[in-house]
């Protein structure tokens, strides 16, 4: 549905420019397409010497194989681990070691398959034989250098995001740059390594433990899909199904490069500070040597046809949380542009009507949720980024060094947030508990339900050691 809210987008921007200004605009974008199928966008913009990067891949987490949920989410951790020559102290024992790790995997996958008759004190053994080869292979690792090459070259925004039906890789660069992204950037492609999988796989299980807490709007909103698509993987989330994730192998990761990262199925868009001849040059040098293969089969699962509402309901003591969602036909369809402004006029932000009618007028939902304006109040969906971010800018300090693998500091930040939440969490249900208790006329929501659940909120917060006051 992509491709109707880009559309949108642009005829929002176009629809106030003269007929002219459209036209020159038009000048600018140059299309072309390599002879293995990989597809370039190049736009000129000379504004400033800056040029911005996007490759899309269309293969996204309903493109997950059956029993691993998360593949296609695990690519956005593994994006900038490097290659064969970034990010390694000694690529020949890297892949040793990289290999070792796989045949002691391949030895625990083997004695769990015997079922009730594996020997568990074998797979406790195993297990430790695993962690001692993965710290060998952590040992020629030269954490982040794919990342300090670009930001030691003005690169800034360098990020990843993974969809239900594509995955993306964007940065911006100087525009004096960009032949170091098209080396970086091919050299992912023609020559992965993914380094650190298992590493990245705890991660990943942290977000969704994070996400998904008992109670939580994640939980709901997980349960919410998985019960609207009663068959299409829609209904997996994107971070996958907790035991899916935990039996993610990085073999199982290079048959999904091989089978969806293929030249075809991968768009390349530039804009910026860029000459389109030139920028044609560098995508024949250094993305032609991509071989060309098959593109990917598309999903042949379809929904069937829902008769009547489908219900979710997660039980929670927080404040309540209702969310109601509608089927709608895909972007090839004529009238999905439709749907597109209905969605628009009912919930874009404040101006929607569902905010001003419900919110505003009749006060019978706070479009807030549950935030009560304290700085305690942290999006689940954020801490991945925000541990990212804090990394980065201590990378930066001259007054500290990391003493420990920068990807377990990482782990430790979103660990720390997470005990922060369900500290929050406990806080929130005592005070509105006995906000309950002591002044049952009180309709909830008010603003005397607000004044009193904030006091004792910060209250139950000091009984953990966090003064708000403060």
């Amino acid at each position: 549905m992509n491709g109707a809210r880009l559309a949108l987008v642009l005829l929002a921007a176009t629809s106030f420019l003269p007929a002219q200004d459209l036209k020159e605009f038009e000048k600018r974008v140059t299309e072309f397409t390599l002879a293995n199928g990989l597809h370039f966008t190049v736009v000129e913009r000379h504004d400033a010497p800056v040029a911005s990067f996007h490759t899309f891949v269309n293969a996204g987490s309903a493109d997950d194989p059956a029993g691993e949920t998360g593949l296609a989410h695990m690519f956005e951790h593994m994006a900038f681990k490097g290659t064969e020559s970034i990010g390694t102290r000694n690529w020949a024992a890297e892949k040793k070691a990289l290999q070792t790790v796989e045949d002691v995997y391949d030895r625990i996958d083997a004695e769990r398959n015997k079922g009730p008759k594996a020997d568990q004190s074998k797979i406790d053994y195993l297990g430790m034989q695993l962690k001692e080869a993965i710290d060998v292979a952590q040992s020629y690792v030269e954490s982040d250098e794919y990342t300090r090459i670009i930001e030691e070259n003005g690169g800034v925004d360098l990020n990843a995001d993974t969809s239900f039906d594509y995955t993306e890789y964007f940065c911006s660069l100087p525009s004096n740059r960009i032949e170091l992204w098209f080396l970086l950037e091919s050299q992912r492609f023609l020559h992965p390594v993914f380094r650190e999988f298992y590493k990245e796989r705890d991660v990943v299980q942290e977000e969704n433990r994070l996400r998904n807490q008992p109670g939580s709007s994640g939980e709901l909103w997980r349960d919410f899909v998985a019960s609207a698509f009663e068959a299409f993987p829609y209904r997996n989330p994107p971070g996958g199904w907790p035991s899916d994730v935990d039996s993610l192998r990085r073999g199982m990761a290079q048959e999904f490069f091989e089978k969806y990262y293929v030249p075809a199925n991968i768009n390349i868009a530039i804009v910026g500070d860029v000459d389109p001849a030139q920028t044609r040059r560098l995508a024949e040098r250094y993305f032609g040597p991509m071989p060309a293969r098959p593109l990917p089969p598309l999903i042949h699962t379809v929904e069937p046809v829902q008769d009547g509402p489908k219900t979710a309901i997660v039980e929670s003591r927080n404040q309540p949380l209702f969310a109601a969602g509608f089927k709608r036909p895909d972007q090839y369809d004529k009238d999905d542009p439709v749907y597109e402004v209905i969605a628009l006029i009912l919930a874009s932000g404040r101006t929607g009507l569902l905010y001003t009618g419900l919110v505003q007028q009749k006060k019978i939902v706070k479009a807030s949720g549950r935030d009560t304006g304290d700085a305690m109040k942290l999006s689940r969906d954020k801490i991945t980024d925000i541990s990212h971010k804090l990394i980065v800018m201590l990378k930066k300090s001259r007054d500290l060094r990391f003493k420990k693998d920068q990807n377990d500091a990482r782990l430790d930040i979103v660990k720390a947030f997470t005990e922060i939440l369900q500290v929050e969490e406990k806080a929130d249900r005592a005070a509105r508990d006995k906000v309950r208790s002591i002044k049952r006329d009180i309709a909830e929501g008010s603003e005397e339900w607000d004044i009193l659940q904030k006091r004792y909120y910060s209250e139950e917060l000091k009984k953990y050691g966090i003064d708000t006051s403060k």
